[in-house]
């Protein structure tokens, strides 16, 4: 049995496109594997605390009044700032600053709180508010989709509320590591080089450092390489939008064991 470690920068001379999510590591010398009973297993992996569950430009609402002075119809936009939110109520909290920005700069609004979001920590849900009659209220379909809202667009007076308790823990990722080594396995209604599945959360800017006791050991498709892939992906199938840090895995091979 061996132990190899694979950091997600050591071979930037000969992939330079590597990522901290997606990455190729040439090896020292090539691995020649005498037979086919060899398996590998997944024993550590860090990764950085550095990604963000609110994108750049993904999470907004446009706000539109009609102007009766210059006769047009005004808009205004409110953004969620992108970052790592450790829950539903701290990003509804930060809308919410966001839009009294936007509340002062409304010309027409008949009331002092034309438009809110509350967040309800018994049921769980949130609820944007549109209380004002002159206003209408439109959602990104991201801001929908973290809210559970399944109406985009509002004319006051209206409220709604999320579909289901939002139980969905924001400040936490649960990634899924695959390598190019193993045979593919059943993952949901697909086949997939899956080595294990790790929920990781933590501080923004910590690393997170797990080890494993008792891996998960699959069949190698490869028994002679010099290059392992690592790939880590959310739960959808897209890399995880790690902003910096570096990502390290050490995987554990050894014969198949016979029962």
């Amino acid at each position: 049995m061996f132990y190899i470690t694979l950091p997600s920068n050591s071979s930037l001379r000969f992939y330079p496109n590597n990522t901290v999510s997606h990455y190729f590591t040439k090896l020292v010398k090539d691995i020649h594997l005498d037979s086919r009973d060899w398996e590998v297993g997944l024993v550590e992996v860090q990764a950085p605390i550095t990604w963000h569950n609110v994108r750049d430009d993904e999470c907004w609402l446009f706000i539109s009044e009609y102007d009766r002075i210059q006769r047009k119809q005004i808009n205004h936009r409110a953004i969620l700032s992108a970052g790592l939110y450790k829950d539903i109520q701290t990003a509804v909290e930060k809308l919410n600053i966001e839009l009294s920005r936007i509340i002062r700069q409304l010309k027409s609004k008949s009331t002092e709180v034309p438009i809110t979001f509350k967040y309800n920590e018994d049921s769980m849900r949130a609820s944007p508010e549109v209380n004002d009659p002159t206003i209408l209220c439109r959602l990104s379909p991201k801001l929908c989709e973290f809210l559970e809202i399944e109406d985009r667009e509002y004319q006051g007076p209206a409220v709604t509320s999320s579909r289901q308790p939002l139980t969905n823990a924001f400040g936490q990722c649960t990634v899924y590591i695959y390598t190019d080594l193993i045979e593919p396995r059943h993952v949901g209604d697909t086949l997939a080089p899956l080595l294990r599945v790790i929920p990781l959360d933590g501080k923004q800017g910590t690393a997170q450092h797990r080890f494993f006791d008792r891996p998960h050991y699959f069949p190698l498709i490869k028994h002679t390489f010099d290059t392992i892939e690592i790939l880590i992906t959310d739960s959808q199938g897209l890399k995880i939008p790690f902003e910096s840090g570096k990502s390290l895995v050490t995987l554990h091979f050894r014969r198949k064991k016979i029962e």
